[in-house]
């Protein structure tokens, strides 16, 4: 009983769970804020990438 109070008690792993929650919601809020402008991005992407390699 003494080692599940201990356990039940022991935070370590809370601030690992909380940058996992954190680095979640912001992976989301980037999908929904690029996920318009997929197109313009590849357009840009592709001229970039054409423009390297033509030097």
């Amino acid at each position: 009983m003494k080692w599940l109070r201990s356990f039940w008690r022991n935070e370590s792993g809370q601030g690992l769970a909380e940058y996992t929650l954190l680095l979640s919601v912001i992976t989301l809020a980037l999908v929904v804020v690029v996920a318009p402008f997929r197109e313009a991005l590849i357009g840009v992407f592709t001229r970039v990438a054409e423009g390297l390699a033509s030097i």
